[in-house]
């Protein structure tokens, strides 16, 4: 009986196929289109080295990113230039990009994340999986900034492994046991109950005990952006996540991962991007692009997405249809007791009307 429905959607694709045939030639000139509309970032000719800011190299018991985003603080200020991490292995905690500063990691640089998670709170906002939220800082983040890069033939290493953060996932094939830190263990369940009540995403913190890994990089509504050459490894979550971004430029990243949800590079609800040479080695998905969250699990839209709005409209009502009590079944009857009856209904909301909404809830 599979093989018969195998077999039927099989000729139903390609019957499909047949009567809508795609114009490659179309498509590729809309493509280039877009591309002559992306800015491009650029900088002043200035420089500023993070050890004339007190970062020192070998220093695993003592990392330095607070002397990173001093240097960072600085440039931003200064009316912006480069932040150069020169050769060496330089041991890290979050760092936040500011507006006009491009961080350039030379080759023969290494920077090391610390796998210390309470470096990474208190929560920022951003999203997991499709759902917006407070959750831990990520390595590199972030937020309405423009002008911003990574650039440099340096590695960029989140140090994630069975031993630190890929546990979390709670599977046992990344090192989970009984006991440990996990998502498995009712943050996943309590974030998609919020997003499918609607919970105001003031209201969705998240804390180290739910085992919500950070991103690797993030950067939400920012402009003009360029992420390039860069190595990238062991990330403890997804790798590359702009959000909400316009005039997005990644390009010769190498990204090496072979940890859980080790998604390569995650555009979503961003306009005007491109990316080219792209490496990738290992991980669950090497690339993919997400024109939004995902039915029924957030709210927030950018507000100049250029897609048919009509028809995901028509998806997402045939999807919450569906999936609604599947959904709720998902969740465990401890978290469903917290929500007044009928609240699984998300209400379409603007951007613009969560401006007030902090960047960080301490």
């Amino acid at each position: 009986m599979k093989k018969v429905f195998g077999l039927l959607s099989l000729l139903l694709s390609a019957t499909l196929a047949i009567a809508n045939p795609i114009d490659f030639d179309k498509a590729f000139k809309e493509s280039a289109t877009i591309e002559k509309q992306i800015k491009k970032t650029s900088f002043p000719n200035r420089t500023y080295l993070i050890t004339d800011f007190g970062a020192k190299p070998d220093t695993q018991d003592a990392p330095c990113h607070e002397a990173i985003n001093r240097a960072i603080v600085t440039c931003s200020l200064d009316g912006g230039g480069t932040v150069i991490v020169s050769k060496g292995t330089f041991h890290t905690g979050p760092i936040t990009l500011k507006s006009n500063v491009n961080f350039h990691v030379e080759e023969g640089a290494v920077l090391k994340f610390s796998t210390d998670q309470s470096l990474y709170f208190p929560a920022v906002i951003t999203r997991w999986e499709g759902i917006d939220c407070y959750n831990a800082h990520p390595l590199i983040y972030a937020y309405g900034e423009t002008n911003i890069a990574i650039t440099g033939k340096g590695t960029i290493d989140g140090q994630g492994s069975n031993e630190t953060w890929w546990s979390m996932c709670g599977a046992p094939k990344y090192g989970w046991k009984e006991g440990m830190v996990a998502q498995r263990n009712g943050g996943r369940e309590r974030l998609l109950m919020y997003g499918e009540a609607s919970v105001p995403i003031y209201k969705r913190i998240m804390k180290p005990e739910d085992g919500m890994r950070p991103q690797l990089i993030n950067l939400y509504s920012c402009h003009t952006v360029l992420i390039e050459d860069v190595t990238l490894l062991n990330s403890p979550f997804w790798v590359i996540h702009p959000l909400f971004c316009e005039s997005l430029i990644v390009r010769g990243v190498h990204v090496f991962n072979r940890g859980p949800n080790g998604d390569g590079c995650d555009p979503e609800s961003c306009k005007k991007r491109t990316d080219r040479e792209l490496h990738f080695r290992y991980g669950r998905r090497l690339h993919r692009h997400q024109i939004g969250p995902q039915p029924g699990r957030t709210h927030l839209e950018h507000p100049q997405r250029k897609y048919h709005r009509a028809q995901l409209l028509h998806e997402e009502r045939s999807w919450r249809r569906s999936h609604r009590q599947r959904n709720l079944r998902r969740i465990p009857q401890s978290v469903r007791r917290e929500l007044p009856h009928g609240q699984f209904r998300p209400r379409p909301r603007h951007p613009h009307q969560d401006q007030h909404l902090p960047r960080r809830i301490d």
